[in-house]
């Protein structure tokens, strides 16, 4: 083991981190949501990550929830199943985590554009 390898597994703030910004760089990913209470979120060391909650089990086994808002036009399980996969590759871990995404709102680039001087 070199001598700078963490033995420590990362804390669910640090994989929170690490999901938000795998989510977060998909293009059809507009921002994530922490729900009206803020029950989509990871808390920890003084941080709070909003809009992914990380879970750990009895067995070790852990478990990602992702809420978003995403961007009108594809369909929302090509988006999942491409923010799973971003998530997965951001996480790069042998034991993969059960990622669950939420669509939370859809939005519409556009609507400005269509309705100029609406609210």
């Amino acid at each position: 083991m070199p001598a700078d390898a963490d033995p420590r597994p990362p804390s669910p703030v640090d994989v929170a981190r690490v999901v938000a910004d795998a989510a977060r760089s998909h293009d059809d990913v507009v921002d994530l949501d922490a729900g009206l209470a803020g029950e989509f979120a990871t808390y920890g060391l003084g941080d709070r990550v909003p809009g992914v909650r990380v879970e750990v089990d009895r067995d070790g086994r852990t478990q990602v929830h992702l809420r978003l808002v995403v961007r009108f036009g594809r369909p929302l399980p090509d988006i999942g199943d491409e923010v799973r996969s971003r998530v997965a590759a951001g996480l790069d871990s042998a034991a993969e985590p059960d990622v669950h995404v939420h669509v939370a709102d859809i939005v519409d680039d556009h609507a400005e554009l269509d309705h100029p001087g609406a609210p």
